[in-house]
């Protein structure tokens, strides 16, 4: 029997484009900051680096918080795109606040306006914001089908907004002027360009129904109780396996972003190769989600996301041979081929939550859809948080000197190390969790639940 469709190709094209709305936040906050806090503000890395660490201990706890909050969530918007909407109005807030460092401060006050302002983008803000437009493609559509198909349009829109965006940002500062105030005029720009895109994104979509969102007898599927809720969450492996697959995916891209700048400065000479490789990384990755939205029709998404991994594995080698080798020509195509891992992660996990979800529900009759999305959520803050500050910590193990003509050997080794080798690592371990991550075989051999 087929199933049934819910989304035009406008409504797809339209969900897509809010993960765009969110690069402008994640971007900034995660690739540009440290460099902007170290060369600008005149921080120290290691410094920057241990408190966003330390921010993380509380990321877990808002995750699971908010997750709840939407479940419980009943309005005429729905349960997922008011919080949405009003997230991104925080954001913006906090994006700007974050750029725009005061520089009267002294250094410790700096570190407090820094420390207060990431909490609030991170640990409120965003995860309200991420895990309402995570949880909105299970209640847009109830298609599997059709939400393969929208999170390949959120990869190809969250990759471009990334592969422009890294490209030009650094672009943007001189153009605004350079220096502190160049920061503070881009932080604007990019917080009202989130606030556009993401209300276009969920005013474009309605959620369904009651009677959609509803068993298969019609009938309104009930709160559970927060007890009930997180039992049935925490004892289920594909809920700890999207976690990790999220964690790691964002490790990679944090250290990447966070490096890349670094490594195009130091060790390639030229700021601009940042863009060639913001370029190849995410316009392989678009070009990789579009063929993997076709090749999902006709294969089992864990399957096809080893495929992908196994491939980047290979590139990754590659990469490793041509940075050792100061053979700028290999890294590059290295570097193209390894990201059609990230694709083949990216274009599944999202499927693979909302199959979780739909797991969940079947074996314990519980609908969590908010806690069990929470996890893209943690996934991401713990990833970016974590790679963000290995990467300053890193930096600083190595002897980074802010703005220094010549590095340190140290710190250029270290540079290679976090470019090279850490992405390597990362997909191998995605390839071990990927293998346990058969959740959708597991749902065609289980029966619908009724009520």
């Amino acid at each position: 029997m087929e199933e049934k469709r819910y989304l035009t190709l406008t409504k797809k094209i339209a969900y897509g484009m809010g993960d765009s709305a969110w690069c402008f936040v994640s971007l900034l906050v995660s690739s540009f900051m440290m460099i902007y806090l170290t060369d600008t503000v005149g921080l120290n890395a290691g410094v920057i680096g241990t408190l966003m660490l330390f921010a993380r201990v509380f990321d877990g706890v808002s995750d699971v918080i908010f997750g709840r909050l939407l479940d419980k969530t009943h309005t005429k918007m729905g349960k997922a795109r008011p919080w949405m909407f009003f997230s991104m109005f925080g954001c913006a807030i906090g994006l700007i606040a974050l750029f725009g460092t005061p520089s009267s401060l002294g250094d410790t006050a700096k570190y407090v306006w820094f420390f207060v302002f990431y909490m609030l983008v991170n640990t409120v803000f965003y995860t309200s914001g991420y895990i309402a437009y995570s949880t909105l493609m299970s209640l847009i559509t109830r298609s599997r089908q059709e939400q393969v198909q929208i999170t390949s349009y959120r990869t190809i829109a969250g990759n471009l907004a990334y592969m422009i965006l890294g490209s030009i940002t650094f672009s943007l500062v001189t153009a605004f002027g350079g220096g502190a105030g160049g920061w503070r005029i881009l932080g604007i720009v990019y917080a009202i360009a989130g606030i556009v895109i993401n209300s276009i994104a969920v005013l474009s979509n309605q959620e369904l129904p009651e009677l959609e969102s509803s068993d298969e007898e019609g009938k309104a599927i009930p709160d559970a109780d927060l007890r009930t809720s997180l039992k049935s969450v925490l004892t289920c492996r594909y809920f700890y396996g999207t976690i990790l697959l999220m964690f790691l995916m964002y490790v990679f891209a944090t250290v990447f972003q966070t490096t890349a700048a670094y490594y195009a400065t130091y060790m390639l000479h030229s700021q601009n190769m940042m863009g060639t490789l913001s370029i190849i990384n995410y316009g392989v990755t678009m070009g990789a989600a579009f063929v993997f939205s076709f090749i999902a029709k006709k294969m089992n998404v864990q399957k096809m996301s080893l495929m992908g991994l196994a491939i980047g594995m290979v590139g990754r080698i590659v990469c490793l041979y041509g940075g050792s080798a100061a053979s700028v020509g290999v890294m590059l195509t290295g570097l193209g081929i390894a990201t059609i891992a990230t694709a083949a992660v990216q274009t599944t996990v999202y499927t693979m939550m909302a199959s979780t979800s739909e797991y969940i529900w079947r074996r314990d009759g519980v609908r969590v859809n908010g806690i069990v999305f929470s996890c893209s959520s943690m996934g991401i803050k713990l990833g970016q948080g974590i790679g963000t500050a290995v990467s300053g910590i890193l930096l600083n193990i190595g002897g980074y000197i802010a703005n220094a003509a010549e590095q340190p050997q140290s710190a250029l080794d270290m540079m290679s190390f976090m470019f090279l080798w850490i992405p390597l690592i990362v997909t191998a371990l995605s390839i071990v969790i990927m293998l346990f991550m058969d959740v959708d075989k597991k749902l065609d051999t289980m029966p619908q639940r009724n009520a």
